[in-house]
């Protein structure tokens, strides 16, 4: 496992770099719905990232329109 220390280092304590197939075991999230995430923002297996950037991600992906393309996209 790794950390990140980054903009949270300075709000108690470093974030956690998993990949995000851990993120989703993690937190429970559906493997249909990880499939999404992932094409959605063009992400490949074995990826690492912090748990908020995965959260950022999935809640994204789930408020997204039904078109599913990013805001702002055309």
């Amino acid at each position: 496992m790794g950390y990140f220390f980054g903009e949270e280092e300075g709000k108690g304590g470093a974030m956690e770099v998993l990949t995000i197939e851990e993120h989703a075991k993690r937190q429970g999230s559906a493997p249909s719905i990880l499939a999404a995430v992932m094409q959605f923002e063009g992400w490949a297996c074995g990826k690492k990232i912090a748990e908020d950037e995965f959260k950022r991600a999935i809640n994204a992906f789930l408020s997204s329109p039904i078109s599913g393309l990013k805001e702002g996209s055309n």
